[in-house]
């Protein structure tokens, strides 16, 4: 049986003047909403992303379910910022804390200037060169690190030298190569702290135009590089996007603006 849902809102987070960042719907259900439904509404909308809040956990701790085109997905940074702006703007919990999603839960922290999700950190290994994985990119990272199993991630870095944005990828190797998701990235020094990309063909997103989850990871690895905790990240996708992260009280914090173009 289908859940009733109701649109609340479209949402177009991690943007400003000079970059256009995405978009998110949400959604409020009645009950837990389906694989198939969820994934068909996120095709009909033709948005990145969709998170679906159960009503009855509105005023308490609500339950959300985040969803692309193709399936479920456990974290989605710019989804999840949008899902708690709209239920602070609404004031469906006054006192709203954490967020709870089937992956885990994520903390809520309102300076009253900027509201910010809180993760638990992901642990950083290093990584032994893998030139299958070298080989997708022209011209290639020069180093490697993972973080999580076989369907985490990789961080590939790239000198500052390097034009991040023209390095060339062939997305049809990474299926026979890798589950993980991969996180290109580099140093900054013009107004940003680190500039990133990330791409995930086999999860059905060749490029995603902002990734709040790959930062929640870039915090922890740039922390031990530059010796800083607070960060400004441009992603380099065609649309662009501003992501604010920062590491404190043992969590790793993510922002950025948020707009409603709905509801």
């Amino acid at each position: 049986m289908k859940s009733r849902v109701e649109l609340l809102a479209i949402a177009r987070v991690f943007f400003d003047d000079e970059h256009q960042g995405t978009q998110a719907a949400i959604f409020a259900t009645e009950s837990k909403i389906s694989d198939r439904q969820a994934v068909k509404l996120v095709q009909k909308l033709k948005k990145p992303a969709a998170v679906f809040v159960e009503k009855q956990s509105l005023r308490s701790s609500p339950k959300l379910s985040i969803y692309n085109a193709q399936q479920q997905i456990q974290w989605c940074g710019h989804g999840l910022l949008a899902a708690a702006c709209y239920l602070k703007k609404h004031s469906h919990s006054q006192h709203l804390q954490q967020l709870e999603l089937a992956a885990g839960l994520v903390a809520i922290e309102d300076n009253k200037q900027q509201l910010w999700l809180g993760f638990e950190p992901l642990a950083i290994e290093a990584s032994e060169v893998e030139p299958e994985v070298f080989a997708m990119f022209s011209p290639a990272p020069y180093q490697i690190a993972k973080v999580g199993g076989d369907q985490g991630y990789s961080i590939l870095e790239w000198h500052p030298a390097d034009d991040l944005k023209q390095v060339r990828v062939d997305f049809k190797g990474f299926s026979r190569i890798t589950n993980r998701a991969i996180i290109a990235t580099q140093a900054a020094n013009d107004g940003f702290d680190f500039k990133l990309r990330y791409f995930a063909p086999q999860h059905g997103i060749d490029e995603d135009p902002a990734t709040g989850s790959a930062n929640r990871v870039l915090a922890t690895y740039w922390q031990q590089r530059l010796g800083k905790s607070h960060f400004v990240a441009e992603q380099l996708s065609d649309s662009g996007a501003v992501i604010l992260s920062k590491i404190e009280k043992n969590k790793v914090w993510i922002s950025g603006k948020v707009d409603f173009l709905d509801g």
